[in-house]
This record gives structure tokens, sequence and C-alpha cells, in this order.
């Protein structure tokens, strides 16, 4: 089968998604559906490119990753600003050309995880997910990640960078092509502008960046002579999104995106993509295209 490494995007990072696929924003006010402490979000990403922190894992055919969380508001019972989450992601490929049974289920992970607003405009996350294969012998991995997040806008205004930086811990299994259980940095950020100013459907201009280290054998590979290289890749994306108007309010808050990006590989990250899963050349550049869309409720 075509590159088993598998491996959510982020969710570590409880979808670092690294502004990949961004949830619609929850609805405010007393006309929104929901007011109760129990919020539900789902959505889907189509990619040109299936990359996971900077390792390739399909580039051909039809890639589409659903996903849907539910979110516990725990203010009721005296923890105010905390929240339970737990969800899943998946992705489906159109080329498993080596599967006999013609499964397209490539991947499908599942997490749990809590989030506590923190003093002066902190938040931070704690999570576990596994890691499955459907198409390729079930679990092969388990991480634990710490998450950190800072809401720059009342210091930044307009040109708030929105920064996170997310720790991933495996636990059982890896990753990549290596014998050790590694650790696993991201760093995000990336200004947003309103470009189109419209009380329906106003379209935002993001500018997303993501990048990713090995702290520890995270990138490591079975080539003679290649080692665990510290960076692993530098991901520089545009992205236009905007809110489905059209769609009535007592469904939620609905949203959409398309997006471009160019990713920088390290030497690792490089060579687990190209030698051991077979998908990108030799070059360390990369173009991708994302489109999606999400709602929340």
């Amino acid at each position: 089968m075509k590159g088993i490494r598998f491996g959510m995007l982020g969710v570590g990072s409880l979808a670092l998604a690294l502004g990949f696929g961004t949830t619609a924003s929850a609805q405010e006010g007393d006309m929104a559906p929901n007011q109760g402490a129990i919020s539900f979000s789902a959505g889907a990403d189509y990619a040109s490119t299936y990359w996971f922190r900077g390792m390739a894992q399909e580039n051909e055919g039809f890639i589409g990753q659903p996903w849907a969380e539910v979110s516990f508001d725990l203010a009721p019972f005296g923890l105010d600003g905390t929240s339970l989450n737990a969800g899943t992601w998946n992705s489906f490929h159109e080329n498993i050309p080596d599967e006999p049974d013609g499964n397209k289920w490539f991947e499908s992970d599942l997490y749990v995880g809590v989030s506590q607003d923190l003093p002066g405009n902190f938040s931070g996350s704690l999570s576990f997910t596994q890691l499955n294969a459907p198409a390729g012998g079930g679990i092969f991995s388990e991480e634990i990640s710490v998450g950190l997040s800072y809401d720059d806008s009342d210091l930044m205004g307009d040109f708030a960078l929105s920064p996170s930086v997310t720790v991933v811990f495996e636990t059982d299994g890896g990753s990549d092509s290596g014998a050790e259980e590694g650790t696993f940095l991201g760093v995000s950020f990336g200004p947003s502008f309103q470009v189109v100013d419209s009380e329906t459907m106003p379209v935002t201009l993001s500018l997303p960046v993501s990048l990713g280290f090995s702290i520890e054998d995270y990138y490591e590979t079975n080539a003679a002579g290649a080692g665990d290289d510290t960076f692993g890749y530098a991901d520089l994306g545009v992205k236009l999104s905007t809110p489905l108007a059209f769609m009535p309010q007592e469904y939620g808050s609905w949203s959409t995106y398309v997006s471009g990006h160019v990713i920088t590989l390290g030497d690792s990250a490089q060579t687990i993509s190209s030698d051991n899963f077979g998908i990108v050349g030799d070059d360390d550049t990369h173009f991708y295209a994302m489109a999606g869309f999400s709602f929340s409720y």
C-alpha cells in the first residue's frame, strides 16, 4: 500500500490544522440557535496533496478529509473557561492501488482533549490521539499533545498573528519510518484581513504560516547516512474564506474556504516523502492546494 504512514493533520493540536480548515465561528447573541453547553462542528477538506507534518502521504487522485467534533462547556460544573472535546478526523484516497478489497479509507483518527482559558489572553490544550489505518492494518500510533495559543488582537489589532505552539509526544508507534517514538514541535501564526466588506458574505484573506521541528527522533529515516533533522518543514499559505450566509441560521454557522500553499522540507522529511513513500521527487519545495467547508452548531 502506498505511503502507509498516515497521521492526522495536527490533531494533536486538536487540528493545528494550522489554518487549513478553520471551523466557522459560533453564532452569538439571542438569535443564536444553540445556546446550550454542548456544541458540534464538522466539515470536509479536499487536498491536492496530503501532507502530514512535512511528510507527503498522497498526491494523486481524489483526497477527501471529513472531520467532526463535539465540545462540552464545563462552566455549569464550576469550571469556567474549560471545555472537553472529542472528535474524529479521516482521509479517503482514490489512489490506494495495492489494497485488494478496494478500501479507500486511508486513515481514521480519534481524539479526546480538554482546553482551558488562561490569564493574559492565553489558552491551553491537552489531548490524546489514536491514529488508525482502516485500509492498512488498524492502529499504528498513539500520541499526547500539549498546546498553547495567544490572542494578540488587543495588542496588534488588524495585524494580529494569533500564534500557537504544540508539542506532540508519540507514546506508541510512530508516524515516520524510524524505530523510536519521537517528539514533535509545531508553530503556527498568520494575519487575517477582511478584503470584501459585506453584511452577508464578507471575504477574509489569511496568510497562515506553519513550521515543524523534531525535538527528538521525529523525522527518522532508514536511508544510509541520514539522521533525524531538527528542521522538518515550513508551510506558507494564502487562504480566502467566507461564511455561507444563504444557509438557514437554524442549521448553524457555515463557511467555506480555498487556499494555496508552498511547503519547503528539511532533508529528513524530504527523504521520508520521496524514498519511503515514493510520492514526491527530489525537490524540497512543493505547491499544493486545499478547499473545504465547515459548520458549527
